[in-house]
């Protein structure tokens, strides 16, 4: 085809898009319509429709170009570049953002439910740990582990005989009362007890009681907190040392102190086995 017939049919098809626009548009259009030139930019302060009843679309843009679009919209900023009056799915529209975030944002449903039950899959790691790692929220924390203090009953006695005591507070609650060892200053270790005052240590279920100092002391024990209050008991939760002078003065007795840790519970508390310490009164008798 030659150059000047090719002109010829596109003036031919051109011609034929404007008089169906002018007759389908109306009068009030035609103006606009007729002062649209193709191939170069067109300034119309109007507004243009483009009305018809047809089974399919009323205008369809073709471009042949490998690298070209078939439409561009620009609009100020802030401004939506194009609005629609139906919320019908649009086949094949590949939107670019979601509230203005990208699809690297989201996460794939395939990722937190590959068996697509509805239900989020178990996370494998928590900052880089696995569950394992962790404690159950219903993890005993102290059982098999060793509670470790100080104690110091220090008063200025007035004779033979006055009395003081120091409250010793395990800090958990044990299902039952451990058993109870005073070790006098330099005494050796024990199998119950196998640590010392600088280093206290207690095998499970054993209260030591390291003693630094004792002076002006005659008699002590541990003593049990609770309604009885004897020599030689300790509660599930704590116990005491009872101290007496031996004479005026001042009177101190003072240490370390381990607990070996059993289990923690809300067991029955057992009651607790007695290990003599020494002879002497009854605290509180």
């Amino acid at each position: 085809m030659t150059k000047t017939k090719w002109l010829n049919a596109r003036s031919a098809v051109v011609g034929l898009l404007v008089g169906a626009m002018l007759v389908t548009a109306g009068p009030a259009v035609a103006s606009a319509v007729a002062a649209m030139m193709l191939g170069q930019t067109n300034a119309v302060d109007s507004s243009t429709r483009l009305t018809g009843d047809v089974t399919s679309s009323n205008l369809r843009i073709i471009n042949t170009s490998e690298d070209g679009i078939a439409l561009r919209l620009d609009v100020e900023p802030g401004n939506a570049p194009f609005k629609v009056n139906s919320s019908v799915k649009v086949a094949k529209l590949n939107a670019d953002r979601l509230d203005g975030k990208s699809a690297g944002a989201f996460l794939k449903k395939s990722a937190y439910d590959s068996d697509r039950n509805g239900t989020v899959d178990d996370s494998q790691l928590l900052d880089g740990m696995d569950s394992s790692d962790f404690a159950a929220s219903d993890h005993d924390h102290f059982s098999g582990t060793t509670v470790r203090g100080a104690f110091n009953v220090s008063y200025e006695a007035t004779g033979e005989g006055d009395e003081s005591t120091a409250g010793i507070s395990f800090g958990v609650t044990l299902a039952s009362a451990p058993m109870v060892h005073l070790l006098a200053p330099a005494a050796s270790p024990t199998a119950a007890c196998p640590g010392s005052s600088a280093a206290p240590e207690a095998t499970t279920g054993n209260l030591c009681l390291y003693q630094t100092e004792s002076k002006n002391v005659g008699f002590t024990c541990i003593a049990q907190t609770g309604p009885d209050y004897s020599c030689g008991f300790a509660d599930p939760w704590g116990t005491s040392l009872y101290v007496t002078s031996s004479t005026t003065g001042n009177t101190r007795s003072l240490g370390s102190w381990a607990l070996g840790v059993p289990t923690i519970a809300a067991e029955p508390i057992a009651a607790p086995t007695v290990v003599p310490t020494a002879s002497g009164p009854t605290p509180g008798r």
